[in-house]
């Protein structure tokens, strides 16, 4: 067994510090070595992993290894032969895991469940689209969690791969790694506490303003909605990042965030232009909403002409090719469907408030004209830095909490995505990415008030988003010594009993996310105050009397136009025309009652027929005519009979 050690630099001047709020920063690893306080807490000096303790055939670098998995690998080499045998066969178990799932295959056993579930239950992505969406969204957070589980596997997979592999070592050989795992436990430990040190009481306020100000991308930033995400990284940030080094690549024209107030709209865009600056393939501009409609068409000409120059900006020489997202909120302002039409549209779900609306923004037939006609050749990327055709490399994302109010044939060009309120996986998910956040805070707390330099006024410096009385109880508890006892442990919070008592419904409404947030906070200092009571039961209490922010009005009206627009989104539906839906479609035509979004429908299902008809019959004309083309011909011909057909059908709808 080979192990390399690295001895530490004992007059580095970051282990000199004083008080732990002062601006030091821990020196960053070297190499593969670490850098980390010269002492453990007994006064012992301490030594770094450089290289390799070698076991078998293979190379293993302790310091690259979280302190979990360092107390795993001790106990795999100190267990007895029957223990040992077991962690093995576990860890075969591990690997064969990670090598028989396929994240594609996966995927379609998911889709295809999906559209079992939906004929199974005599439903049709047309007639009952929330519902499906409901479908599609459980199917498809059960195949996130096998990913997860897969992705949990690989991150240890060095471990299993260790356990499995290493050759029987002697016990003098067993003792003295044995040693070395505790040594680099011990730095790692003293790092942490070095890290706590540092970033003093500014590091639990960081926490705590994180439930506030989240960072990061999409991941990071936006708890539960995985199918939401999984959507705008398939059809939207993929093109775009693979569009940096292939010009070409086609990307969305444009994007639109829809949904009821609070849902995280806001926080998708923010997420989504934080990993265009970190892949510096694209920029995030914010058409603000206080330009007026008439300047709309001069600050959209504007706009593009900078898109282009910043696509053709260099560094060091060559092009950067940064594209442009052009934000714009409150798209209807721009957008708006005139009234007449709206209400032809929608019937009864346009209502006062949304008649206002229409008449305060009044439709601009030249601004809807021009948006549409820059959706054609927008996105694709200029030729050269002057290039005036309409090509910008720009892309639109548009906001809006009044989606059928925007006009028609914008809604049929676009990408659309629906962000509703959090239910079911992503209630539990909201809920505890909040949890998680107050117990990082609690446990910072903790490890602060250990340090030999602490101060009680320190906890006063928090901001106010802790009650007073919470930061009395806490200096109290830190001065009987009995704040370490406290403990939220939220991995073991029955999040799957949430969404029985807290999923949106048309009788109580919704809670927003902003709202899931505030209870998090609320149910903190709740503990602190009280910690007789565990966190989740305050949490619980909490969110119970909390008055929901979408009312069930406003939640009913969600739904409602969540049902209008999937019809325009091709997306929504299976390739193949659904026979039975056509039908209905035609009895409701026959018997006056067709309007709306059931006219769209029958429109777009005519059409799709025409065009295959018309292709058909050009093969059958040229003897180009295959088998399965012939069956096609017949069953189009015979719905275009079907339609026809005089059969009165007014009592279907009495």
């Amino acid at each position: 067994m080979k192990i390399t050690l690295q001895t530490i630099n004992l007059n580095s001047p970051v282990y000199k510090t004083s008080k732990y709020t002062e601006s030091n920063q821990v020196k960053k690893s070297n190499d593969r070595g670490m850098e980390l306080p010269n002492f453990d807490t007994n006064g012992r000096s301490l030594v770094t992993f450089k290289g390799d303790i070698k076991t078998s055939d293979n190379n293993h670098d302790l310091t690259d290894k979280t302190i979990e998995q360092l107390e795993e690998l001790k106990s795999s080499y100190t267990a007895d032969i029957d223990e040992r045998e077991i962690k093995r066969q576990q860890a075969q178990a591990n690997l064969d895991k990670i090598k028989a799932w396929n994240y594609d295959t996966e995927y379609e056993k998911q889709a295809a469940k999906t559209d079992a579930e939906i004929r199974r239950r005599g439903l049709s992505r047309f007639w009952n689209p929330f519902q499906c969406s409901d479908i599609k969204s459980r199917n498809y957070n059960q195949f996130l969690r096998e990913k997860s589980e897969i992705d949990e596997l690989k991150a240890r997979k060095e471990i299993d791969e260790t356990i499995i592999s290493y050759t029987p070592l002697s016990k003098k050989d067993v003792d003295k790694l044995v040693e070395q795992i505790d040594m680099a436990i011990a730095q790692k430990k003293q790092l942490e506490q070095q890290r706590i040190r540092l970033d003093g009481i500014d590091g639990v306020q960081r926490t705590l303003n994180s439930m506030e100000n989240a960072q990061g991308g999409l991941k990071e930033r936006i708890a539960g909605y995985e199918t939401q995400k999984d959507e705008l990284k398939r059809k939207f940030l993929n093109p775009l990042a693979k569009s940096k080094d292939e010009p070409s690549t086609p990307v969305p024209a444009c994007v639109m965030l829809h949904g009821a107030t609070g849902t995280g709209k806001t926080a998708i865009i923010n997420a989504i232009g934080h990993e265009s600056r970190q892949g510096a393939f694209a920029e995030v501009i914010d058409l603000s909403s206080d330009v007026d409609t008439e300047d709309f068409l001069n600050e959209l000409k504007r706009q593009k002409e900078d898109a282009v120059r910043r696509y053709f900006e260099e560094d060091n020489g060559e092009k950067k090719h940064v594209r442009t997202i052009l934000l714009i909120n409150e798209a209807e302002k721009f957008l708006a469907i005139a009234l007449e039409a709206a209400v032809e549209e929608y019937g009864n779900l346009i209502d006062e408030t949304d008649k206002r609306r229409l008449e305060k923004y009044n439709s601009n037939p030249d601004i809807i004209n021009r948006f549409k006609t820059e959706l054609d050749l927008c996105s694709e990327a200029p030729k050269h830095d002057k290039d005036s055709s309409g090509r910008s490399a720009l892309t639109f994302f548009l906001t809006t909490n009044y989606p059928h109010l925007i006009d028609r044939d914008v809604l049929r060009k676009i990408n659309y995505i629906a962000i509703n309120p959090a239910k079911n996986d992503d209630l539990q998910a909201v809920v505890k990415h909040y949890a998680k956040i107050c117990s990082d805070t609690l446990t910072q707390m903790q490890k602060l008030s250990e340090l030999n330099d602490f101060q009680l006024s320190d906890i006063d410096s928090l901001s106010t988003e802790l009650s007073v009385k919470a930061r009395s109880n806490v200096k109290k508890m830190i001065q009987e010594g009995t704040f370490n006892k406290l403990k939220i442990d939220y991995e073991k919070i029955p999040y799957e009993n949430l969404p029985a008592d807290f999923n949106p419904n048309r009788r109580q409404g919704a809670i927003n996310n902003q709202q899931f947030r505030d209870s998090a906070i609320n149910a903190f200092n709740k503990y602190l105050e009280e910690p007789e009571s565990s966190y989740y039961s305050h949490l619980y209490e909490t969110l119970y009397n909390l008055p929901r922010e979408i009312s069930p009005a406003r939640y009913k009206k969600f739904v409602d136009i969540y049902n209008a627009l999937a019809p325009l989104n091709q997306q929504e539906y299976d390739e193949e025309i659904d026979t039975k839906e056509k039908e209905q479609l035609l009895k409701m035509e026959r018997a006056g009652a067709l309007d709306g979004r059931f006219k769209v429908r029958l429109e777009q299902i005519r059409a799709k027929e025409a065009s295959e008809l018309a292709g058909l019959e050009e093969k059958e004309k040229n003897g180009t005519l295959s088998e399965l083309d012939r069956q096609k011909l017949e069953e189009i011909r015979k719905s275009t009979e079907v339609e026809e057909d005089p059969t009165d059908d007014d009592e279907y709808w009495e």
